[in-house]
């Protein structure tokens, strides 16, 4: 049997290459091409691979995995229509997405001069990522409205909203998937109209798709003051984002808040188990290294959110280096942008001890966040 893998899926040479596996070919994604797959029963791939009828010009393997939580970048209909099996990473990394998201929240209103409990959250998307970002909201005690469309309607009796009600959210965070059609598309979803049904000065993050966004309204409405502070994991035409709408940004990341330790150890399990299965293999104990704990975290009783994730992460670098380079050419953006998504990865907040005595804000925001 043949396995061709992106080098960029964690721990994938210990995972993959078990007994069965005759040929395993560890790659990185520039080099997964139409010959490089060829003959291959499985490929395993990350969002930086396009699947899609050109990369299968000449082959489709039975199994194809991705170790991530969207699949955006597969062409599912292509797949159905070959017969080849598809599994994705789904729900895995939520945790580590949903602290990322919240790193950013905290961030923003830390810089707005503003306290997490007296706003109001407005999370749009209330899968396994957006329903953990609206109970650590719940926990911090913010007032949490859950905005899905989708689920408002086939659970009419649950917490589910239209749009509608957003209108006086101080924060809003994005969480749905990209779609393109159905009654609910999200594909430019957060266009003029959208955005100026929200609150004026709103705060807002965006760590799910990029292409949910129009740039140019988005931009007009951070230069209006509509948005009043804006925190970007994702951009549209990755890796080739769009260097202005960074400079808007008051926090841009390289579409990172899955890629934690724990985030993609998680992912690769995921996918691992469904291989196993697919190709009837003797399940192979997932036996990672032992992660060391990371130093602990000095703490007072004045510190908020904010000051606990400055500490443990340093995400004003990264939001500096995609500024710089979002004001040079096309290919150094590009470059940039690939280079500050590769390792180290970071750890989730969650493994971090603290010490030190803790305010009853921070302390709910950490039990919050587990």
């Amino acid at each position: 049997m043949k396995v061709v893998c992106d080098e960029a899926v964690l721990g994938a040479d210990d995972v993959f290459r078990v007994a069965g596996v005759d040929d395993f070919y560890l790659l990185p994604a520039a080099q997964i091409t139409p010959a490089s797959i060829e003959g291959a029963d499985a490929l395993i791939v990350r969002s930086t691979v396009s699947v899609d009828a050109n990369l299968l010009a000449k082959h489709t393997p039975r199994f194809l995995a991705t170790a991530t939580v969207g699949s955006d970048h597969v062409d599912l209909e292509l797949l159905q229509d070959r017969l080849c099996h598809f599994v994705s990473a789904q729900g895995s990394s939520a945790a580590s997405v949903a602290q990322f998201t919240w790193a950013m929240i905290a961030l923003l209103v830390a810089q707005q001069d503003r306290r997490l409990t007296d706003l109001q959250l407005g999370v749009v998307g209330c899968g396994a990522i957006g329903e953990r970002v609206a109970r650590c909201g719940e926990a911090i005690g913010m007032v949490v409205r859950r905005v899905d469309p989708p689920l408002a309607e086939t659970d009419p009796n649950g917490p589910y909203l239209q749009h509608s009600a957003l209108s006086n959210c101080d924060v809003v965070s994005l969480h749905v998937p990209l779609t393109t059609s159905g009654p609910w598309p999200t594909f430019h979803m957060v266009n003029r109209d959208w955005l100026q049904s929200l609150p004026r000065g709103v705060m807002l993050v965006n760590t799910a798709r990029g292409s949910l966004v129009v740039e140019e309204d988005l931009m007009a409405c951070c230069e209006s003051g509509h948005v009043g502070a804006l925190a970007l994991d994702v951009f549209p035409k990755e890796p080739e984002y769009p260097g202005i709408l960074a400079q808007h940004c008051a926090w841009a990341t390289p579409h990172i808040a899955g890629r934690s330790i724990e985030g993609m150890r998680a992912n690769t399990e995921a996918i691992a188990r469904e291989f196993y299965k697919f190709f009837d293999l003797e399940t192979k104990q997932l036996l990672w290294p032992e992660m060391k704990t990371p130093p602990s975290l000095a703490l007072s009783a004045q510190d908020q959110p904010a000051d606990f994730i400055a500490k443990a992460w340093n995400l004003a670098s990264l939001t500096e280096k995609l500024k710089s380079a979002g004001r040079q050419s096309a290919a150094i953006r590009a470059s940039t942008f690939k280079e500050l998504r590769r390792p180290p990865y970071r750890r989730d907040l969650t493994a971090f001890p603290t010490t030190g005595s803790l305010n009853d804000e921070l302390r709910s925001f950490i039990v919050g966040l587990a």
